[in-house]
This record gives C-alpha cells, structure tokens and sequence, in this order.
C-alpha cells in the first residue's frame, strides 16, 4: 500500500468493486462483485493486513465447475526491497496487459 492510502474493510471491498466493473467492462472478465469479501486480521508483527477474495468467471464459462477464485492479502507492513518491474503479460488475447513484478 502507498503511504498515505486509505487503508481499511470498505475502502478496500469499494476499490475491488471498481476494479471489477472496470476489468469486465475492458476485458471481458467477469468478477461477480457479489462475491467480493474482505477480511481484516493481524499479522506476526501485530500489524493490520486484510485478506481479500473474489469469485469470477473464466474464460469457457463452464457452469459444472465450481467458480474460480483469486485470493490476495493487502498490508502496509511489508518492506520493498527489490525495484517492480513492467513486463508485458503474453497470451492469445488481442488485448494487451502490462504488469508490475517483484523478485521474491
């Protein structure tokens, strides 16, 4: 999280929710916002994380599978220690996604 963010359960349950509409409406890929959660806990340092969740659904839209799921955490006590980088992400697709990667 950048400094200075808001850092709490709904703003970060409304940032998925925009991020959803936003990547249906570019992509295609369809996040059902009704499946959005957002937990806060605390982790070893005694520092506030949450766990964020989201069901969505994939790209041959195959009703007898259970939905895919995407599962991250969210904390702002982690240090950087390593500069992202931009890499293009290939695929099929026509579209062309760029994302940031750390080395871990």
């Amino acid at each position: 999280m950048p400094k200075g963010a808001t850092y709490d359960l709904v703003s970060i349950k409304d940032a998925l929710t925009e991020i959803a509409t936003f990547l249906y409406q570019e992509t295609g890929i369809d996040i059902k916002v009704n499946t959005i959660e957002v937990e806060e806990s605390k982790n070893k340092n005694n520092a506030k994380t949450f766990a964020a969740k989201f069901g969505y659904v994939g790209p041959l839209h195959n009703a007898s599978r259970a939905m895919a799921r995407i599962k991250f955490d969210i904390t702002d006590d982690e240090v950087i220690a390593d500069v992202p980088e931009m890499r293009t992400v290939f695929h099929s697709y026509s579209n062309v996604f760029c994302l940031f990667f750390l080395r871990e």
